[in-house]
């Protein structure tokens, strides 16, 4: 889960370039998302892209974990797509996590929320984010942790300058089957430290999509 976990792997979120299409149908490669209904499926889980045009899927090829980006910027030296700079935009992720401690009181909605709410913190430190509101949630159809969080870091050092992230919330979700096995997923805005940003966006149709796979078959 390096590439999702560390430092490197929040810049990608950041500031993943625009790919070109490169054909007509869906592949799950990096670059823009052509087919808003293709399932992009990972070990474990399958999710769809974020509602709306000019999606990217980030680079990488970590089998447990997808991400999307999408922004408004310009482009320096040449127009490649190493040289694309957001100023303001969007990110989407959903990644697997192992469950230490396992969610194995689940009809305790007490317990299952505390066992959740240590997953989840213990992952967002890796992020530099830390919850500032949670609760069990069943919306999803899933035994979920719903969350609002912060950057426990108001500026974030990247190779293309400063950037501030606000609106950040997701869901911690646990396999049907699995206690376990679980799934976080994340959207959140981002900009340049002197563009403001949006607060929150509905990204419902992304965290709805979540489908987990037979306990067999991850």
């Amino acid at each position: 889960m390096k590439g999702l976990l560390g430092r490197v792997g929040l810049a990608a979120l950041l500031l993943a370039s625009l790919g070109s299409a490169g054909c007509v149908a869906q592949r799950d490669v990096a670059g823009a998302v052509l087919d808003p209904e293709f399932r992009w499926n990972r070990s474990g889980f399958s999710v769809l892209a974020p509602e709306g045009s000019t999606w990217n899927r980030v680079a990488g090829n970590n089998p447990g974990g997808i991400a999307f980006v999408r922004g408004e910027g310009l482009y320096y030296a040449e127009v490649a797509p190493r040289n694309a700079v957001y100023v303001k935009g969007e990110n989407a992720f959903a990644v697997a996590i192992h469950l230490k401690p396992a969610i194995t009181a689940r009809t305790d909605q007490e317990r299952a929320t505390q066992a959740l709410q240590q997953n989840l913190e213990r992952y967002l430190a890796k992020l530099h984010q830390k919850a500032t509101r949670t609760r069990y949630d069943r919306d999803l159809g899933l035994d979920c942790l719903k969350y609002q969080a912060v950057s426990t870091e108001k500026r974030l050092s990247t190779e293309k300058g400063e950037l501030h992230l606000g609106g950040i919330y997701g869901y911690l979700c646990v396999h049907p089957e699995a206690d376990d096995f679980g799934v976080i997923m994340q959207c959140n805005n981002f900009g340049t430290v002197w563009t403001d940003i949006e607060e929150k966006k509905s990204h419902w149709r992304f965290f709805s999509s979540l489908r987990f796979l037979p306990r067999g078959e991850r």
